[in-house]
């Protein structure tokens, strides 16, 4: 079964590591934070779309139009939610940094289509996972897709570091080329992908989320 990336949560759902928590109302927060997640940027973001692939078989499992979402980068993962509240539950979904693949950022290809960001996890089945972001550069939603992929990157690569300090240092220097990432570009409708050295498979089932950042 493939990986959704995002999905419906609420704060009925027991913790599961592979999706965020939804936050209490009242908090001022739409998930809650973890203690690692440090320094938070936010994005508006105007679809996001998971695709899934295996075997040179691609096929859609979410697109959300309605509404807009909000995009979080933190310094331990990207956290992307609805910003409608459908009753008790919200449409939610992260990538840990050590389940990224790899990010990238595409500019649309003519006036009247999206800029991209696209950030790719593998789950444990062996599908590839693929969340796509799009703005809408000519409103207030835009984003620079190119140096927001570069800064998930640098995000990422730090985090490894100061996860794996007794690592060897032929791995540690694979990681430590990721951090200060720069910008890369591409031509409009192809994407510019920063690949990460390593990474796990997203479990099948990961419970036991980690605590509310205090």
């Amino acid at each position: 079964m493939s990986f959704p990336m995002v999905t419906v949560r609420s704060l009925e759902h027991a913790p599961d590591a592979r999706f965020p928590l939804m936050a209490a109302p009242g908090t001022g927060r739409l998930v809650t934070l973890e203690p690692g997640d440090g320094a938070v940027s936010t994005l508006r973001v105007r679809e996001v779309a998971v695709r899934s692939q295996l075997d040179g078989h691609v096929r859609e499992v979410v697109h959300v139009r309605r509404h807009g979402s909000e995009l979080m980068v933190t310094d331990a993962r990207v956290v992307v939610c609805s910003t409608h509240v459908e009753g008790r539950s919200i449409v939610t979904g992260h990538v840990r940094y050590p389940w990224l693949v790899a990010v990238g950022g595409s500019r649309a290809d003519g006036r009247h289509g999206l800029d991209e960001l696209r950030l790719i996890v593998q789950a444990a089945s062996g599908d590839y996972a693929v969340l796509t972001l799009g703005f809408d550069r000519h409103v207030d939603w835009g984003a620079d897709v190119y140096g927001l992929a570069a800064v998930i990157a640098d995000r990422a690569g730090r985090s490894w570091l100061r996860e794996h300090p007794g690592a060897d240092s032929a791995r540690r220097s694979e990681w430590a080329a990721t951090v200060g990432a720069r910008r890369k570009v591409a031509r409009p409708g192809e994407f510019a992908l920063h690949w990460m050295p390593e990474y796990e498979r997203v479990p099948e089932a990961a419970t036991g989320a980690l605590s509310p950042a205090v």
